[in-house]
C-alpha cells in the first residue's frame, strides 16, 4: 500500500484504506479507522482484541490479559506477558558460571533494582534510563541515515551486526530491523544479518526458536571470522 509510505497522510483518503488495513492488522474496520493508518505497537496490543475485553502482552503477544481502563497508561507490572514467575536468568548464569564473575549483587533487570534508580514512572524502562534528546528517538527510527549504529559501522569497517527478535514481540520487530537494514547503503547492508523467530521478546525461552537462534548465531560468527 504505497499510501502508507507518504509523509503527507492528511491528504490520503482514509475511508478507502479502512477495510484493507483491517484485513492486514486483524482489527475491526471501526477500530482500524480510529487508530490511524499505521497503528503503534501499543495501539495494536490494546485494540486487536478489545471487542473481547482483552489486550495483548507487549513482550509476547501470544499472551493476553484483561483490558485496562481507557485512561490508564501502560504498566509493565500488569502486562500479561510479564506475569508469573520470572524465567531463570541466563545473563546471571553466564556471568557466574561461564565467565567466572561472582558477586553478592543481584542482576539488575529492567523493571527494578537498577542503579541509579529511575527518576520517574517506567512504563518502558528504556524511556527513563536512556537520555534521549527531544525528537532524537523519532528521528533515528524514521531515518536509517541517522542511526547511531550506522555511524559506528562507518567508523569501524570490521563491525558486523546480527539483529534477531521474535515475531510475537511487540517491542522489537524482525520486519522493522529488515526495513532499516534495507535502507542502509549497500556496503553496510552486506554487514548486517536480520533474523526472526517464532518466539516473544525472550526468544530463547522457546525450545525450537532457541535451537534455530543458536545455529544462526554460530553461522554468523563463523562467517564473520572466516571473512576477516
Amino acid at each position: 500500500m504505497p499510501e502508507l509510505r507518504r509523509t503527507d497522510r492528511a491528504s490520503v483518503d482514509k475511508n478507502r484504506l479502512v477495510r484493507p488495513m483491517a484485513a492486514y492488522t486483524g482489527y475491526l474496520p471501526g477500530v482500524a479507522d480510529t487508530s490511524g493508518l499505521v497503528p503503534s505497537s501499543a495501539q495494536f496490543a490494546r485494540l486487536l482484541l478489545a471487542d473481547r475485553g482483552l489486550r495483548l502482552g507487549h513482550y509476547d503477544s501470544r499472551r493476553t490479559g484483561p483490558l485496562d481502563p481507557p485512561d490508564q497508561p501502560y504498566d509493565p507490572n500488569t502486562d500479561p506477558s510479564l506475569q508469573g514467575p520470572p524465567p531463570p536468568n541466563g545473563t546471571a548464569r553466564y556471568l557466574r558460571d561461564e565467565l567466572g564473575y561472582r558477586s553478592d549483587l543481584q542482576y539488575a533487570g529492567p523493571f527494578g533494582g537498577v542503579y541509579p534508580p529511575a527518576s520517574g514512572f517506567r512504563g518502558d524502562w528504556m524511556s527513563v534510563r536512556w537520555k534521549w534528546a527531544p525528537g532524537e528517538l523519532a528521528d533515528s527510527v524514521g531515518s536509517a541515515a541517522d542511526l547511531p549504529l550506522r555511524r559506528a559501522m562507518a567508523a569501524n569497517p570490521d563491525l558486523k551486526v546480527f539483529a534477531a527478535c521474535g515475531y510475537y514481540d511487540l517491542i522489537c520487530a524482525p520486519a522493522a530491523n529488515a526495513w532499516v537494514r534495507d535502507h542502509l547503503p549497500a556496503d553496510l547492508q552486506r554487514r548486517v544479518a536480520v533474523a526472526g523467530y517464532h518466539g516473544g521478546h525472550a526468544t530463547y525461552l522457546d525450545t525450537d526458536a532457541r535451537s534455530r537462534l543458536k545455529t544462526d548465531v554460530a553461522c554468523f560468527f563463523g562467517l564473520s571470522v572466516s571473512r576477516d
